[in-house]
């Protein structure tokens, strides 16, 4: 249903993203005796009611509000500021593992480049610097929007799975023109079954995840319309 084709794309890394944890912590000062005269001791009312949780949570606890993430000045960073900025974005694409990411793109000539990290050739110092400060602001607010999209849990559209849809999202996502853009990551399934081989489950499993990633695609397509 997915067909596997695999690019010679280079991966800077897939860390984990900023995981949103909801992990709470006691305000200072709060003690046992805070707690208000009105909550049941009694065994045989050792359920709170909501409003009595409700009311020990905002007494007790801080909710943890994440804050929006502040566009980047890329005018005002030196050049290995830059370039960290660039290998950012680009591994936070790549660490949604929805698609193969490969390099930034950047108007300049093939010879401009003569190494890694974007070290430019004799001559073309400040025309490399001048084209990654250029596409710094549109690659991360791409990696900005596809992050929201893998993480707001909202459906994708009902044919976003199908083998022309896809090819369509990859046809406009790499119409950007901000990054190579690969096919989409398809799952393989666990080897769970004798003699290493997949269960049915697991080929649901997998076929299940590389849907999802369409789907992710298709929400990440939609809001990238404006970029």
């Amino acid at each position: 249903m997915f067909p596997v084709k695999l690019l010679p794309m280079f991966i800077i890394g897939c860390g984990a993203l900023p995981d949103g944890s909801d992990q709470t912590q006691a305000r200072p000062g709060d003690t046992p005796d805070d707690t208000p005269s009105d909550v049941p001791t009694d065994e045989s009312s050792d359920q709170l009611s909501l409003q009595q949780r409700a009311d020990l949570d905002e007494r007790s606890f801080d909710q943890p509000v994440e804050e929006p993430r502040e566009p980047s000045d890329f005018d005002a960073m030196d050049e290995s500021e830059l370039r960290y900025a660039i290998i950012d974005d680009l591994s936070r694409l790549q660490g949604l593992e929805i698609v193969e990411v490969g390099d930034v793109l950047l108007d300049l000539p093939a010879e401009a480049v003569c190494a890694y990290f974007w070290t430019p050739c004799p001559g073309f110092e400040d025309q490399l610097n001048d084209a990654l400060r250029e596409a710094g602001p549109r690659l991360e607010a791409l990696a900005d929007v596809a992050q929201v999209a893998d993480e707001d849990g909202d459906p994708a559209r009902s044919n976003a799975c199908s083998d022309s849809v896809i090819a369509d999202n990859l046809d406009a996502l790499s119409g950007l023109d901000i990054v190579l853009v690969g096919d989409l990551l398809v799952a393989g399934p666990e080897r769970n079954c004798p003699y290493s081989m997949p269960c049915e489950e697991d080929i649901i499993a997998a076929e299940d995840l590389t849907c999802e990633r369409a789907g992710t695609l298709d929400k990440i397509v939609l809001a990238t319309q404006s970029l």
